[in-house]
């Protein structure tokens, strides 16, 4: 994944749609069940209803696949979007837990002491057998109306 030197560079893509992105935007496999659960539990857990979240098969996932260099048909990195700064694999991970507060935000500072390429070792081997371990569906995850507004 190239990393994104300029803030916001998205907004000048024409491959990206244009979204709001005020609100931090997880960017997830909608067709995998454990992803999906994972998004269930993540918008359960934000209580305060900050993180947004879109599938990667969407409109502006490939979009920002595209953007910054990741195959757009292969879905096995999830990314984060907060303030124009775009995360990915076990940082995004990380940084959803900063999002959530509290006792995550201990569980993302004692992430951190791992060195990252063990982080995204574990990471990677995870994201290539997510299917094999939970599953895949035809279609991507619809939430219900509760969530509904905080998918885009």
């Amino acid at each position: 994944m190239k990393s994104l030197s300029v803030r916001y560079g998205y907004r000048n893509d024409p491959d990206v749609p244009a979204f709001p992105d005020a609100a931090p935007l997880f960017i997830y496999d909608g067709q995998c069940i454990m992803c999906s659960g994972f998004v269930r539990w993540l918008v359960e857990q934000d209580a305060a209803g900050r993180i947004h979240v879109t599938p990667a098969q969407g409109e502006i996932g490939r979009g920002l696949y595209r953007h910054l260099g990741i195959a757009p048909d292969r879905f096995d990195t999830h990314l984060l979007l907060v303030d124009g700064h775009v995360l990915g694999r076990s940082d995004a991970a990380i940084g959803l837990l900063d999002l959530l507060g509290g006792g995550w935000r201990l569980l993302g500072l004692a992430g951190r002491i791992v060195p990252r390429p063990l982080r995204d070792a574990a990471y990677d081997w995870l994201a290539r057998n997510r299917y094999r371990i939970r599953g895949q569906r035809d279609s991507c995850w619809r939430p219900d109306a509760t969530f509904a507004a905080r998918v885009l």
